[in-house]
């Protein structure tokens, strides 16, 4: 029984693990797709109050970059994948009202290791998303200690990352 009960524990948590690890991979590697020199930029008022700039590579999208004309202050930050599948994006707290989070999409849908911020850069909240959140996510105080844990089960989807490659 003890055996089955350390099994069960490694499984789930070497799926957690491949899911973090997958997510580390892919947000290296759309920060280094941003990282190209651009050959064109656009930049747009929006809402009298932010300014998007777009930075483009070979006519493909490699980074938007959203901004607070007056304070002068970033909002959101999305760096683009080389096919424009996977982004990871990093909103900060002026846009979320009092946290800020980064995440990554794929096909314009939360996947991966989810993580929100308090203002301070402390963590708030992490967890795992795949078609919702799955697996545990564990909540945080403003002085960084745990202050809560939800299984939200469902660790099996994780097994699907493996099909979602960033180089295919």
């Amino acid at each position: 029984m003890l055996l089955f009960a350390y099994f069960l524990f490694s499984c789930k948590n070497s799926k957690s693990e491949y899911a973090i690890d997958w997510s580390k991979k892919i947000e290296k590697k759309a920060i280094e797709n941003s990282t190209k020199k651009p050959d064109s930029i656009t930049d747009h008022i929006l809402h009298d109050t932010i300014r998007l700039v777009i930075a483009f590579k070979d006519g493909q999208i490699i980074k938007s970059t959203q901004i607070n004309r007056f304070l002068d202050d970033t909002l959101t930050q999305i760096y683009w994948g080389h096919d424009l599948r996977f982004v990871f994006a990093r909103r900060y707290c002026p846009m979320l009202h009092g946290e800020a989070d980064e995440i990554i999409a794929y096909k314009g849908q939360p996947i991966g290791l989810h993580k929100f911020f308090y203002c301070n850069g402390k963590i708030k909240m992490q967890g795992l998303e795949y078609e919702g959140r799955v697996g545990i996510w564990t909540t945080y105080d403003t002085n960084g200690n745990i202050s809560k844990k939800t299984d939200y089960g469902n660790l099996e989807k994780l097994a699907k990352l493996k099909e979602l490659n960033y180089d295919d």
